[in-house]
């Protein structure tokens, strides 16, 4: 999957199912892929499907992650199950 494929389906996922704010005013502003998933990493408005998941569901604010999440190295959005969802719309 190529790298504007990739942009394209983590701002349709930003887009209709992260949280309201912020988060949907600086995905149309940014085609770097790493900033993007960091922007879904952080979104607490819905959950995620990730090795970080405990992060999201603990009482933990954004200074608390646990490193895998603080270092981003565990989590990998799952492209290819949003992908044949942005291709219905």
């Amino acid at each position: 999957m190529k790298k504007e494929e990739k942009v394209r389906i983590i701002k349709w996922y930003i887009s209709n199912k992260c949280g309201l704010g912020k988060i949907q005013t600086e995905k149309d502003n940014i085609d770097d892929l790493k900033t993007l998933e960091k922007l879904t990493m952080n979104d607490r408005a819905y959950p995620h499907f990730s090795n970080c998941c405990s992060c999201w569901y603990g009482d933990k604010d954004y200074s608390e992650k646990c490193v895998s999440c603080s270092e981003g190295s565990k989590y990998v959005f799952p492209y290819g199950y949003w992908k044949k969802f942005c291709e219905k719309e």
